[in-house]
């Protein structure tokens, strides 16, 4: 923009000199701004994400340690069932030799319950069967039978047969001590011989 500005005057006349006016802005001056230039990324960044730490690298695997480990595992538990193994055979062992001189002190109470006088055969069943409770361990819970119950009705005899057999039986007794066992054992032998020496089925 342009500024008249006032001079001599000459000949009676005043003669105008232009002066250019200093530029309001650099528009103006037809000079356009250079754009800033654009902020850097941050270096490895995409997009203007933030930058990612690599992922740590997975440490070898030590084979030999690992073969050591399992070999150990496997050593221990091999230890551990012999160990279980040994124990049981023990106590089978210790059951065996208790049962054992457990028969021979109750062996002539039992053959007295269970035998005819000459030792060469059992006792009839009806008899076996109302005497039973004699030889039965302590804490048994069977109840005495007199011989009138089990003569006035036949099926009597099978009826109480089978309850003291599963009483007895020794699939029932294998936690019991020496002396139930025994005792348990006998009267089961005694018993079925009986049972079957009367004709029963």
């Amino acid at each position: 923009m342009q500024q008249a500005i006032p001079q001599q005057v000459q000949g009676g006349m005043a003669i105008p000199r232009v002066v250019p006016a200093p530029p309001d802005d650099l528009m103006e001056l037809g000079v356009t701004a250079s754009p800033s230039p654009p902020t850097p990324s941050p270096v490895g960044s995409v997009g203007g994400s933030p930058s990612r730490s690599p992922p740590t690298p997975t440490p070898p695997l030590d084979r030999a340690k690992l073969v050591a480990e399992r070999e150990a595992a496997e050593k221990a538990r091999v230890d551990e069932a012999n160990r279980v193994h040994a124990e049981r055979r023990q106590s089978e062992e210790q059951l065996k030799k208790d049962k054992l001189k457990m028969s021979n002190k109750l062996y002539a109470e039992m053959d007295g319950w269970a035998k005819t006088p000459d030792m060469q055969s059992f006792k009839d069943i009806r008899t076996l069967l109302s005497t039973v409770h004699t030889v039965m361990w302590p804490n048994a819970g069977w109840q005495p039978l007199t011989l009138s119950e089990l003569v006035a009705k036949d099926s009597n005899v099978k009826k109480y047969y089978r309850k003291a057999v599963l009483m007895c039986h020794p699939d029932k007794q294998t936690e019991a001590d020496p002396e139930r066992q025994v005792r348990a054992d006998r009267i089961f032998q005694a018993l079925n011989e009986a049972f079957k020496a009367s004709g029963g089925d």
